[in-house]
């Protein structure tokens, strides 16, 4: 009659501790999310900047040779990184892709200017920076009218930091679960072999051999966690280079090498201390109030 109850108490503890990996996994794995997003929004978010250019209008009667003069000037200033003419023709086919017809046969002529994008250096990325750059251009007799994108950088950086302040949030709530979870599929574990646990106490066994194998069980779990963790991640990004190739401009493989093996070492840190604070209670138990 003994058999079923124990039975049952060691299946329902090998369903608690696959649901404390899973957990352990799972926080991890959005821990290194969280991780590999805030090292990278920086790379992102300069990369946003330096595709982005301030775009300069050109007055109608400006040629192209006067437009080259002008860029072979910008070049020289320390502020400007590089910069590009685009022709009347350019012009009017990007402008072409994007509606999908040809305005031109519509209106008998192109009514599009010419004009040079300026793209900055990293240190004039900053809005006081750029306002200044652009008040330089508008000087000028070849500039007409000057534009730059500031609301879609805006939108960039502040997308990249709420996504990262959820995911951390998200990540803290998964730690506490996660931590729970733990520690009472330790105390179930325990609960199931309290008897012998009680025998090695009355033969004078100490706690640190007690807590010894539990300990060992959640290093285990920890690392296990961490392994697929970092397994999940590296399919996730090599995923990301196949759908979009660009992304891997944006991924530092030393940064992804020590994300990875922080979460691992983390992973061993949640797993055993949530495993040291089940035993030690239990261990400290008298003899008496093991049954």
């Amino acid at each position: 009659m003994k058999t079923k109850p124990n039975h049952w108490r060691h299946q329902r503890y090998k369903t608690a501790r696959g649901t404390a990996t899973f957990s352990i996994t799972l926080v991890l794995f959005v821990l290194g999310l969280s991780a590999m997003l805030v090292v990278h929004a920086h790379q992102i978010t300069d990369y946003a900047r330096r595709h982005i250019g301030i775009k300069v209008m050109l007055k109608e009667n400006s040629t192209q040779e006067q437009a080259m003069q002008w860029m072979n000037i910008l070049e020289q200033n320390p502020m400007i990184a590089r910069v590009r003419y685009i022709s009347r023709d350019e012009a009017a086919q990007e402008l072409q892709k994007e509606l999908g017809e040809d305005f031109t046969e519509f209106l008998g002529y192109n009514p599009l200017p010419g004009s040079v994008e300026v793209f900055l250096t990293a240190n004039y990325f900053q809005p006081d920076s750029t306002r200044k750059v652009m008040a330089y251009l508008q000087g000028f007799s070849l500039a007409d009218e000057v534009y730059y994108q500031h609301a879609l950088l805006d939108k960039v950086t502040h997308n990249i930091r709420r996504i990262t302040t959820f995911t951390l949030f998200f990540s803290a709530l998964l730690i506490i679960i996660s931590v729970m979870l733990i520690y009472n599929t330790v105390r179930l574990a325990v609960y199931a072999r309290r008897m012998i646990i009680k025998s090695m106490l009355l033969v004078g066994a100490t706690g640190a051999f007690i807590r010894a194998p539990f300990l060992r069980s959640g290093l285990l779990q920890g690392a296990v966690g961490g392994g697929v963790a970092c397994g999940l991640l590296v399919a996730l990004l090599a995923a990301s280079n196949a759908w979009y190739p660009e992304t891997a401009q944006f991924i530092d493989p030393v940064a992804v090498a020590i994300i990875c093996a922080c979460t691992i070492l983390f992973g061993l840190l949640i797993s055993g201390f949530s495993n040291y604070l089940a035993v030690k209670k239990y261990v400290k138990v008298r003899s008496e109030d093991l049954y």
